[in-house]
């Protein structure tokens, strides 16, 4: 509702000598940044417990559980889990030498400024990605 209002009062008070529309757009931006820094002050309470398999081989997928618990006393909504692997970058000398798969396929300018070869071999090195949930 504030990012609505504060929208409408925009529009509305565009010009300042008509109306005074655009104080109240001042006082919701206020509001709307405000909150927003709120919302980084409270970290919620909890406690991941991450439960892997025993045995996993390179190149195939496999999935593993995470087991959320809440510690605090209100109850967390629109949490998002993303499990950062450590990238791992490529060398110099690496990124000269190695080729990506169907590179030739790529136009001039992709070759050229060698972007897709970097995150190749920087997704080669790291060794796996994980979805955020």
């Amino acid at each position: 509702m504030l990012q609505t209002g504060a929208v409408i009062c925009a529009t509305v008070g565009i010009d300042t000598d008509l109306t005074l529309a655009y104080q109240l757009f001042s006082f919701l931006l206020c509001m709307i940044v405000l909150s927003r820094l709120a919302l980084h002050l409270q970290k919620p309470e909890v406690k991941l417990l991450r439960r892997l398999p025993r045995f996993a081989t390179v190149g195939e997928a496999f999935s593993y559980q995470i087991l959320i618990t809440n510690l605090g006393d209100h109850v967390e909504q629109d949490l998002r889990i993303v499990d950062n692997p450590i990238v791992i970058t490529p060398g110099f000398e690496e990124f000269l030498g190695e080729r990506e798969p169907l590179e030739e396929t790529r136009n001039a300018y992709d070759r050229w400024i060698g972007f897709h070869r970097f995150i190749w071999l920087q997704k080669r090195k790291t060794g796996i990605s994980v979805k955020q949930a």
